[in-house]
């Protein structure tokens, strides 16, 4: 392992970051801040549209992962990947063809 040669990841360094995250928590982070400005300004209105946009965040979020867009989907494919690496030899070597 000192000379670098072979490293080995783990299944969860991904920590989360999938499209479906990405998604919820930009959202999320849209809709604390529209939420913000309602309280702030004393508007039910854009307090209201804050609301709804942090639940459509988290709706698009579920609906991402079941949609093959989460951790468990690049977990999946983090794995095959590394099975074919493992029949076909290490994905770090290529041949001087």
């Amino acid at each position: 392992m000192a000379d670098g040669s072979s490293v080995h990841h783990g299944s969860t360094d991904d920590h989360g970051s999938s499209v479906a995250a990405w998604v919820g928590v930009i959202l999320l982070l849209i809709s604390s801040a529209i939420i913000a400005l309602g309280i702030y300004i004393n508007n039910d209105p854009i307090l209201i549209i804050g609301i709804v946009i942090g639940v459509l965040g988290l709706i698009g979020a579920i609906v991402l992962a079941k949609a093959g867009f989460g951790v468990a989907a690049k977990r999946h494919a983090l794995a095959e990947s590394r099975a074919s690496e493992g029949r076909t030899g290490r994905g770090d070597e290529r041949s001087a063809e």
